[in-house]
């Protein structure tokens, strides 16, 4: 039955067990520079074993190859006939011809490869569609994929917000938008979110530290060890090559020359190829071991008092967070009331209630203090917008901004308040316009303005431009 598939690496299977998708092992296997064994089934080479680059699609065939957990199993796609001719249709496991478990030896058991299965199709739902969860993404929102909404109980997507800051997780329920046209559920700022999970998290984890790190200890030897392994395997591999070359060379008869010198070529070919291998695999496993051994180890021993600065670590990816969360955490229903409810469902059926207050508007958050507006009424009614910035910026006074008060600012906080200005309370004292103080005096403009300049008359500027009212004679 092995002889029909491609070589896997024992590796592969440790690597998708660590990071938990089939893009994140390609992943991982490309920036580590490890190559994957191709067999050549048909065509020039045939029978050849290359090592290429891992693809996304070779992976997802081993993973959902039984033939790798010592299962030797046949009629897994079948052929039926249709209206237009055969098909060839994928069945479901219980309509395969033959399922045998442990007829050979396998690279892991059965109960890790239907694992696997499951987080395939866990991860194979970015919408979550149906309510499963989706696979940890880049992103700075801590619950992606694991957010319910307490409305329908539909998994909640993400948005990003820019507040010209940073990026602000929006948690939104949109499902029954997008499909029927009705209303959003709920649309929620994440960022108190987050943080309160962040640090109930780390209130949770402080108990479970020691045997964390002692976890992620076995967790780092193994990983180095898979790695040794693997190198030791591609050296193994060219020396093989080179032997058999060898071989075929030694074999030759000496009088077939044109053989014996392509023989010959193949030969110092092979022997070039495994001593470069041997000294880049070598000198790129023995970097991996050092920074394993020097960087990683002390922080791994002190752990157990160190888990908050490490979580709170900005060079921590925030997809290695989210993993982290997702080993306590199996998802968090939100309701949004007067407060943010968060219920919390944790590894092992434990749960916890959580009351979040809701994010502060930007108006509410940069709205001026009530005593300013108390302060800029009392003065509106005898000073111009102008005279009132100048006297609240000599106190120290500060707009909910924290800048400095502008004529422009002092005009804004009148009109929204509906403050009585000083136009206003001239008005309602019996001053008069220039128009209506020209027809009581019955003179002309420049007159009225001659007497202004001389003191003649009585007024008072009301704006920050030339314009008053004047108080009339009767």
């Amino acid at each position: 039955c092995a002889a029909r598939y491609s070589y896997a690496p024992p590796c592969f299977f440790e690597i998708f067990r660590r990071v938990g998708s089939a893009w994140s092992t390609v992943k991982e296997f490309n920036k580590q520079g490890l190559k994957f064994p191709l067999r050549v089934h048909r065509g020039v080479g045939k029978g050849e074993l290359h090592w290429v680059q891992l693809v996304n699609s070779r992976t997802l065939q081993l993973l959902h190859n039984p033939c790798y957990a010592g299962v030797y199993s046949y009629g897994e796609t079948q052929v039926q006939r249709t209206a237009s001719g055969k098909k060839s249709i994928i069945m479901p496991r219980d309509e395969w011809h033959t399922f045998i478990p442990d007829s050979h030896p396998g690279y892991i058991a059965l109960e890790e490869y239907e694992r696997n299965l499951k987080i395939l199709e866990s991860n194979n739902h970015p919408r979550s569609e149906d309510g499963r969860k989706t696979p940890p993404r880049e992103g700075s929102a801590l619950i992606q994929g694991a957010a319910v909404c307490g409305i329908c109980g539909k998994r909640m997507t993400v948005r990003y917000q820019n507040n010209s800051k940073e990026l602000v997780p929006i948690y939104m329920c949109q499902r029954r938008s997008v499909e029927y046209g009705e209303k959003i559920c709920q649309s929620i700022n994440g960022a108190k979110i987050d943080e309160t999970i962040s640090n109930l998290l780390l209130e949770m984890v402080n108990p479970l530290a020691l045997e964390a790190a002692l976890e992620v200890e076995r967790e780092l030897n193994s990983r180095k060890d898979e790695v040794s392994k693997y190198h030791m395997h591609q050296v193994e591999r060219a020396r093989y090559e080179v032997e058999l070359s060898r071989r075929r060379y030694m074999s030759v008869d000496p009088d077939n020359r044109l053989v014996a010198s392509q023989l010959e070529q193949e030969w110092n070919s092979k022997l070039k190829e495994f001593e470069e291998s041997q000294e880049n695999y070598e000198k790129q496993l023995q970097s991996q071991i050092r920074t394993i051994d020097e960087k990683a180890e002390l922080d791994i021993r002190e752990l157990a008092i160190k888990f908050p600065k490490i979580w709170n670590d900005q060079n921590v990816p925030k997809r290695e967070k989210k993993r982290m969360l997702r080993c306590l955490v199996e998802d968090v229903t939100i309701l949004q009331g007067q407060d943010i409810v968060l219920s919390i469902r944790f590894k092992g059926g434990a749960s916890k209630v959580v009351n979040v207050p809701k994010a502060e508007k930007a108006c509410e958050k940069w709205a001026t203090r009530p005593e300013t507006i108390a302060e800029i009424d009392r003065l509106a009614s005898e000073h111009t917008t102008s005279e009132i910035a100048e006297i609240l910026n000599k106190k120290g006074i500060k707009s909910g901004k924290g800048k400095s008060f502008t004529n422009r600012i002092i005009d804004r906080l009148i009109r929204e308040h509906n403050i009585k200005n000083l136009y206003t309370s001239l008005r309602e004292d019996g001053y008069l316009t220039l128009p209506e103080k020209m027809n009581e005096m019955r003179c002309s403009q420049s007159e009225i303005q001659r007497l202004r300049e001389t003191d003649k008359i009585n007024c008072r500027k009301y704006c920050d431009r030339d314009e008053f009212l004047y108080e009339s004679c009767k």
